[in-house]
């Protein structure tokens, strides 16, 4: 069974130095809609202009850095229990790195988190690379095809999601997808919008 480690780990402190502020310990913002918690969402309506260097530090800015410490890490969850403890999903594309799992939990979750179970998932990923692919996209997917309606990255899946507003702009996304190079399991494509 998985001990949290107490204070603050190394990682952490790195977020730290690199904000200025303590504000990075927490992962993401989210309403507490009574499950999980793990996507972030980019709309059709946001302004996709903004320079990604002035850009806010973002769950999917402090889980590259921690794939970077962790190569195997592909992203991490969390599920709120009746009793208000969690359970940590941890994806992994080396499910037996059991230490990397932890390291990368310690370095993402609240110090305040109460964590009854970690579970590591199989990674078909590694978080890196769906960051990559996801800034790809964002650059050239939006301009490609006028039927997307959401997008953004599924810690839950281990994927990029794609929503579209019409099934036909399926076939346009893949194409674009192609062009890339991005391997299209990679991408949870879906009609409609974003649902939580």
């Amino acid at each position: 069974m998985w001990k949290r480690r107490a204070g603050i780990t190394l990682a952490a402190l790195v977020l730290i130095a690199a904000l200025g502020t303590g504000a990075a310990l927490g992962i993401g913002q989210s309403a507490d809609r009574g499950g999980t918690q793990g996507d972030q969402v980019e709309s059709a309506s946001q302004d996709e202009t903004q320079d990604e260097v002035t850009a806010p530090f973002t769950p999917i800015d402090r889980m590259e850095m921690v794939a970077k410490e962790v190569p195997a890490f592909g992203g991490l969850f969390k599920d709120r229990n009746p009793d208000g403890s969690l359970t940590v999903y941890v994806y992994m594309t080396d499910e037996s790195d059991r230490a990397g799992a932890e390291k990368a939990a310690d370095a993402l979750l609240r110090d305040s988190d109460v964590i009854s179970e970690m579970k590591v998932l199989k990674a078909n990923y590694p978080f890196t690379d769906i960051a990559e692919w996801y800034r790809q996209l964002k650059r050239h997917l939006w301009a490609a095809v006028d039927e997307i309606t959401a997008s953004g990255m599924s810690y839950e899946t281990n994927q990029i999601r794609i929503y579209v507003s019409e099934y036909s702009a399926r076939a346009k996304v893949r194409q674009v997808l192609r062009e890339l190079g991005i391997p299209v399991d990679a991408v949870l494509l879906r009609n409609g919008q974003w649902s939580f």
